[in-house]
């Protein structure tokens, strides 16, 4: 069984092992989602980020109107809140990446311009504090 991506490459696979394995075909159905995974800084309404993007991604071509766009808060990441926004689209590879581009695009847009930071990693270092050397006279014997 010959399989073929979206690039051209084939990958062989013996008609054999092709039955007694289940294979997924990710485009076969109409319509596919695909999840944005983003970060918002900590002190952000998420509720707001929330109805923003939900209002910004759903006037996206491509992006279907069923099932719904969800914007979901994922969990709590070192630098930020985790979120993912889940949108459906057509199966067809270019119009799917080109649609998930345009959401990732209008996510960035749309936080920034309704004032919600997109951290970046941060790490802090606490260093002990130094030991003042020894007075050399006070050790010299003599």
């Amino acid at each position: 069984v010959e399989i073929r991506d979206f690039d051209g490459n084939s990958a062989y696979v013996p008609n054999m092992r092709a039955l007694d394995s289940n294979l997924v075909n990710l485009t076969a159905d109409d319509p596919r989602r695909s999840l944005i995974g983003f970060q918002v800084a900590y002190d952000s309404d998420l509720r707001q980020a929330q109805r923003v993007l939900r209002r910004a991604l759903n006037e996206i071509d491509g992006i279907v109107d069923s099932p719904p766009v969800l914007v979901l808060v994922r969990s709590f990441g070192d630098s930020g809140i985790d979120m993912e926004a889940e949108i459906w689209h057509p199966a067809e590879e270019a119009i799917a990446r080109r649609t998930v581009s345009d959401a990732a695009i209008a996510i960035h847009e749309t936080l920034g311009a309704n004032g919600i930071t997109i951290p970046f990693p941060q790490v802090v270092l606490n260093r002990p504090k130094q030991v003042e050397p020894a007075d050399p006279d006070a050790t010299r014997s003599g």
